[in-house]
């Protein structure tokens, strides 16, 4: 096998190395909808879809409707040459089957809650099963002494000062997320059996025969044994718990029950503590993962997905035990990376370990999620990036939405669908990534180093949850800045979990290079223990036989001082020599002999920390992928050193991921080594082959500038919007008759909080992205209804000369009036950016100069949305940050934002068009860049070519090839975003993350002015004229 196989691969990627996103459905489905959706993914590169239920679904759950519609999404899977995926939940975490399921209590999670009580008046519990009763004595809230009480008179004989605990097993409370239910006890077996029937099994019944063909498999997301958010005062239980920690570590977990919730006095481990967190993980994965990953293995279908909290550890203990003991089940393991700004290093390392050990090739991320409207594709390309050098193989971006109606639009945009004005441009990002994974999914990765993983240290110290726990906020700091050093250093690594060294059967074997440490498929030169608390006998014993055959052992930092949950000194014994400061450089130093295959050097000399690489084999031939993690600044004449094995001479290529070429790259090859510089810009990235088949190829382009330029700068451009200019209606008053209460009236409210704030006043629940399905109660009455009209005010400083559209959601509902003049709904006719959006022609003689009143009066109830109103077309927009005017359209655009040139919300794309004379040279190359803009990414059109995007930095393009003498046009098309017209609009500081509740308002954070995000070309465009080097 050799590299240059996958060369036509490469070119143009097939399905199984494109994105899969997450494609909600999240209204009233209909067939022709899907599969229109579905050829729009085809368009935009993806490689097929999960079928993902989603807030604001209105087609019953898992009803013969659902399976229709998901057979017709699969035959036109096939139509379209792409893959439907199949998901297990209506919402997420799995497991309750939309309440399907934990409707029936027997199913429901359990908890384990305590409360104090004076022993006077103590009311004995009436169920010994389910209550247990101690003694306590507390010193500084920690326990000095405790004991189980077994009846009512051993209160009696307690000690003076002794309280009594009982702790009570209870039922998770219901709640509107499981649709007015609870989530599943997924460390019960006979639950997750009864999940699998429901779900599981009714897909095999419906599309069974399509499994493993165009349906490849089945997503789960978010399982859990116990959310940290809900963990707070109790921990997760399951009836089974104590009979299975008996088994496992033979003594009564019963008798220990204060140590799950308090510490003891002098000591802030426990063993009892320790114990019980191994036990739930095992019951969790046995009960949930085990059964689900076999069951798929069965049907031809690969199990994948993601557990909750993958990262911080702290998190992850809380709410699954160790992600890593669930991978093992899953044909294709997967993480959850949510916004463009966490780097979450460990969760990447994790799964992509147990994937390497366990031989899947295929290693999921959901990424994307929370990213916001406005979110680039640079930002794209490095969250996708660094994940890929990590060992992510399977792309699914979140979120493509079916459907913008209502509650659905906040469901943690942006969509990555045709709602966003690039959607047509984003297959240059599918075939970027899907060019990146050919290579990185073939062949093998080079990975001398094992990692004992640090999860069980929590183990001894972990509670009841408490995010703000300074011990988990400094622990989970440390250990992700241990990963980051030696991925920095360049020292790749696989995490090693206790459990799977038993289960992978690890064991010390020897080849011609010597000793190494087999684990599962995975073979390791040396081993390092971060500090670690305590180890397990099995860990301690393989490190001993590794270190007695010749085998490198480094601890990094302080020995455990525990072995099993107990207080140990065979650890710290056994690591004497053999230990380092817990930094990058001093363990980099000690396992350079072993493990040092890539360094990446910077012109001082030092290891450029900021660029992560992944290092693979494919036959004869060595792949690097290089990424540099900076988004500000580039890495220039990095010097890369490579350690591999060539059979005979071979060649330095670059591989371009954009435009599917290929180049040779200067520099020095041995048998053994190979040497060269490259440049890397800002959020770029490198695709290095050292191949051993050397071929024809030009060498890669390194042209100079001559100090010739054309500078772009008309004194005003001329430009062409691709969409509507809009205006945005989202404060109303509002009248209502709300009965016996008082009159409910409110002025300039904003629409969302107006929303909210009568159905609280009606009684009704709040309409927000943790409501209860609408299919769940589409047949219920409606409750209670009320009279509402609604009167949004703008201004008009010019008249429009065209048409004006408006633009809102369920027309149907409302009587319309402009200025107290009648408007019909029944022109309802088109829509815009979403179906669900629909627009109404206006007739241009109802607007007047001044101000001016869009009225909608009608019947407001449960099924009711308030939104924001837009009124639509080829007009200007000023706002003074509250109040907003149509005005006229500039005749030109100056370089600067869009919003300070009367185009405020504008949410399209924008051409800018100027012709420009150019006589090029003999013999020159002119490249085009574009050094300041605000956009989500650049397109680029020279007189009558095809229109090149340019996605991320550095901007630049080689145009001669498209160049005239003389007169000549170009067309830079700046690609926005629906920010600015959706939202969220009045936050006065953007967060990183942006769900449904960055859209509601809160006291805390929200202004009246609208905060927009800058859109606009800043600085001249430059045409450099270059000559070869």
């Amino acid at each position: 096998m050799h590299a240059s196989e996958l060369l036509k691969e490469f070119g143009d990627p097939s399905v199984a190395y494109r994105a899969k996103p997450f494609w909600a459905w999240n209204a009233a489905l209909t067939g022709d909808e899907l599969r229109r959706q579905i050829r729009l993914f085809a368009q935009m590169g993806m490689g097929g879809y999960f079928m993902h239920s989603r807030v604001g679904l209105n087609t019953a759950y898992l009803s013969d409707e659902w399976f229709d519609l998901v057979n017709q999404c699969i035959d036109e899977a096939e139509k379209t040459g792409t893959q439907a995926w199949l998901y297990d939940e209506d919402r997420w975490p799995s497991g309750a089957a939309g309440s399907l399921v934990t409707r029936d209590e027997r199913y429901r999670a359990r908890r384990l809650a305590v409360s104090r009580h004076a022993p006077e008046g103590f009311d004995w519990p009436a169920d010994p099963s389910r209550n247990f009763v101690f003694g306590a004595v507390f010193e500084d809230e920690r326990i000095g002494w405790y004991k189980k009480l077994e009846q009512k008179p051993d209160i009696t004989i307690l000690p003076q000062y002794a309280e009594v605990l009982k702790f009570s097993i209870e039922l998770q409370p219901n709640s509107p997320w499981y649709n007015g239910y609870a989530y599943l006890d997924t460390m019960n077996p006979e639950a997750v059996a009864r999940f699998m029937e429901v779900t599981h099994e009714a897909y095999l019944r419906h599309c069974g025969e399509k499994f493993g063909k165009s349906v490849p498999g089945f997503f789960t997301d978010e399982p859990n044994c116990g959310e940290p958010w809900r963990n707070e005062g109790v921990v997760q239980w399951t009836e089974a718990l104590p009979h299975r920690f008996q088994e496992m570590f033979g003594y009564d977990l019963l008798q220990h029950l204060p140590e799950l919730f308090f510490d003891t006095t002098g000591a802030d481990e426990s063993r009892a503590r320790y114990h019980y967190h191994r036990c739930r993980t095992r019951l969790f994965v046995e009960s949930f993962a085990k059964p689900i990953g076999e069951w798929c293995s069965r049907n031809n279908l690969l199990f994948t997905g993601h557990v909750l909290c993958e990262d911080p550890l702290s998190h992850q203990v809380s709410a699954v035990g160790a992600a890593m003991q669930f991978y093992p089940y899953m044909q294709a393991p997967g993480i959850d990376i949510l916004t463009q700004y966490r780097i979450e290093y460990l969760a990447a390392k994790q799964v992509a370990s147990v994937a390497r050990q366990t031989g899947r090739k295929w290693v999921l991320s959901e990424l994307y999620g929370c990213t916001g409207w406005e979110t680039t594709f640079e930002a794209y390309k490095h969250s996708g990036d660094w994940q890929a050098a990590l060992g992510i193989t399977l792309r699914c971006p979140h979120l493509s939405w079916y459907s913008m109606a209502g509650e659905a639009k906040r469901d943690y945009p942006a969509s990555i669908h045709f709602q966003s004005p690039w959607w047509k441009q984003f297959k240059t990002v599918e075939d970027y990534f899907s060019r990146v994974n050919v290579l990185l999914s073939d062949g093998e990765a080079v990975c001398d180093l094992a990692v004992i993983h640090p999860i069980e240290s929590y183990y001894l110290y972990m509670k009841t949850f408490d995010s703000k726990e300074p011990r988990f906020m400094r622990m989970d700091q440390d250990y992700h800045q241990f990963a980051a050093g030696l991925l920095g250093a360049h020292l790749d690594f696989d995490f090693a979990d206790e459990h799977l060294l038993t289960e992978l059967a690890a064991s010390v074997e020897r080849d011609q290079a010597g000793p190494h440490l087999q684990i599962g498929q995975g073979k390791y030169r040396a081993v390092l223990v971060p500090p670690v608390a305590t180890l397990r006998r099995t860990t301690l014993d393989l490190l001993r036989r590794f270190s007695d055959a010749g085998g490198k052992v480094v601890f990094a930092g302080s020995a455990a001082g525990f072995v099993e949950g107990e207080s140990n000194g065979d650890v710290k014994a056994f690591a004497e020599g053999k230990t380092v400061e817990n930094n990058a450089d001093a363990i980099a130093a000690s396992l350079q002999d072993k493990v040092r295959r890539v360094s990446i050097r910077d012109a001082a000399g030092r290891e450029a920390a900021d660029v992560l690489h992944q290092f693979r084999r494919i036959g004869d031939d060595w792949v690097l992928f290089l990424v540099n993690t900076n988004r500000k600044e580039a890495h220039e004449q990095l010097t890369v050193r490579l350690q591999l094995d060539l059979p005979r001479g071979g060649q330095i290529q670059l591989w371009d991921t954009l435009a599917a070429r290929q180049y040779k790259l200067a520099g020095e090859l041995t048998y053994k080594t190979a040497t060269f510089k490259i440049d890397i810009p800002p959020s770029g990235s490198r695709l290095i082959v050292v191949s051993s088949q050397p071929k024809e190829l030009p060498p890669l382009p390194k042209p100079q500038p001559t100090g010739n330029q054309v500078k772009l700068d008309p004194g005003g451009w001329s430009f062409l919007l691709d969409d509507h200019n809009v205006l945005v209606l989202d404060r109303a008053d509002a009248k209502a008759d709300v009965g016996d209460k008082k009159p409910f009236s409110r002025t300039q409210m904003e629409i969302l909080r107006l929303d909210n704030e009568l159905r609280d006043a009606l009684d009704l629940s709040p309409r927000a992205g943790h409501m209860v399905q609408p299919w769940m109660t589409k047949d219920e009455p409606l409750g209670p209804t009320a009279p509402l009209k609604l009167a949004y005010k703008f201004n008009v400083k010019t008249l429009p000369s065209g048409p004006v559209l408006l633009a809102l959601e369920q027309p149907e509902r409302w009587r319309i009036e402009l200025n107290g003049r009648y408007v019909t709904s029944d022109m309802a006719s088109g829509w815009w950016v979403d179906p669900a959006i629909r627009t109404i022609r206006l007739d241009p003689e109802l607007l007047k100069r001044g101000r001016n009143v869009l009225t909608l009066e009608g019947q407001f109830d449960r099924k009711a949305d308030l939104e924001i109103v837009y009124l639509l077309g080829q007009f200007g927009v000023d706002t003074d940050g509250k109040n907003v005017a149509i005005s006229r359209m500039p005749s030109k655009l100056d370089f600067g934002k869009w919003q300070d040139q009367s185009l405020p919300f504008y949410s399209g794309n924008m051409i800018y068009r100027m012709p420009f004379e150019l006589e090029p040279a003999e013999g020159a190359r002119y490249i085009l860049s574009i050094p300041s803009f605000g956009a989500a990414a650049v397109e680029v059109a020279v007189n009558t070519a095809e229109p090149v995007v340019l996605p991320w930095p550095d901007y630049r393009l080689d145009i001669t090839e498209t160049l005239q003498k003389g007169k000549n046009v170009i067309d830079i098309k700046l690609l926005g975003s629906r920010r600015n017209a959706f939202g969220p609009l009045h936050m006065v500081n953007t967060p990183n993350w942006i769900g449904p509740g960055e859209f509601q308002y809160n006291p805390d954070n929200w202004q009246d002015e609208y905060n927009l995000v800058a859109y606009g070309l800043y600085e001249a465009p430059v045409i450099s004229e270059c000559r070869s080097a």
